[in-house]
């Protein structure tokens, strides 16, 4: 019984690490801050984004314009 409430932990502990890392990097990327900085440095990271996803992306920085 040990071992398996030990593996269940293990396994919940990483999905809330994978929840936690997700959210955490589209607060920022989403952020005024993370638009101001990626409009400044014209940081990408993926270079082939579909329509749709452009299309949010520029909704968002209307929406967080100065």
């Amino acid at each position: 019984m040990e071992v398996m409430e030990f593996i269940f932990s293990v396994v919940l502990l990483i999905i809330f690490y994978l929840i936690l890392k997700s959210a955490i990097r589209n607060g920022i990327n989403e952020s005024r801050l993370g638009i101001f900085l990626q409009k400044k440095y014209g940081v990408e990271e993926e270079a082939d984004k579909s329509p749709l996803q452009k299309e949010i992306d520029k909704s968002m920085e209307d929406k967080y314009k100065y």
